[in-house]
């Protein structure tokens, strides 16, 4: 496996720093895994010595430091939309310790995180733009319409909280083939593949 993979696989489940990246990597120096990290654009450095993954971890950096994310406001609302957009008031429901003026101001300054759907409904940056033109507005209410999701979309719910085999994902998207999933995994830039397993870049 080449080095880059190799990095990816540590960092698979969290950020980790250049000492327990050199300890899971015990054959390479930190000067060369550190080389890699500057010449590959998947990395992130999160801050001095702590490496991420792009399009996963920005979000938790604040300035030039890494938030506490335990406690931090807009982790709960990530954690709230976790599986699918929702309502302020359900929103303000599922977060019963936050005032709703806080939740609101989040949901608006962090747009790289969050994404207004439509009056009242929000969901997940890069997740969930497609489900806009799902919303729309009759005799003043939200109604939801028929929408044929992509496939390019499945695949990236299905890979959006956890890695999975070509064969793991055909049992989870009904009505496409095995060889058109394949297709499309090997055809999108977004979507990377170590050892046999598929993950979001």
């Amino acid at each position: 496996m080449i080095l880059r993979d190799r990095i990816l696989t540590a960092l698979k489940d969290s950020p980790k720093t250049n000492k327990e990246l050199r300890e899971l990597i015990s054959n390479k120096s930190i000067r060369i895994i550190s080389a890699i990290i500057s010449q590959n654009g998947c990395f992130i450095r999160l801050n001095k010595g702590i490496i991420g993954l792009k399009n996963r971890d920005e979000h938790l950096i604040t300035g030039n430091r890494i938030t506490n994310n335990k406690f931090c406001l807009y982790k709960k609302i990530v954690n709230v939309l976790q599986s699918n957009e929702k309502t302020l008031q359900e929103i303000y429901r599922l977060i019963p310790d936050e005032k709703p003026v806080s939740i609101r101001a989040y949901l608006s300054m962090r747009k790289d995180l969050f994404i207004r759907l439509r009056h009242g409904v929000y969901g997940r940056t890069n997740r969930d733009e497609w489900l806009i033109e799902r919303f729309r507005n009759k005799n003043s209410k939200v109604i939801l319409v028929k929408y044929k999701e992509s496939l390019i979309s499945k695949i990236s719910r299905c890979l959006l909280n956890k890695s999975m085999s070509l064969n793991e994902l055909h049992l989870h998207i009904a009505g496409h083939s095995k060889n058109s999933i394949s297709g499309t995994l090997s055809k999108q830039e977004k979507f990377i593949r170590i050892n046999d397993v598929w993950s979001l870049k």
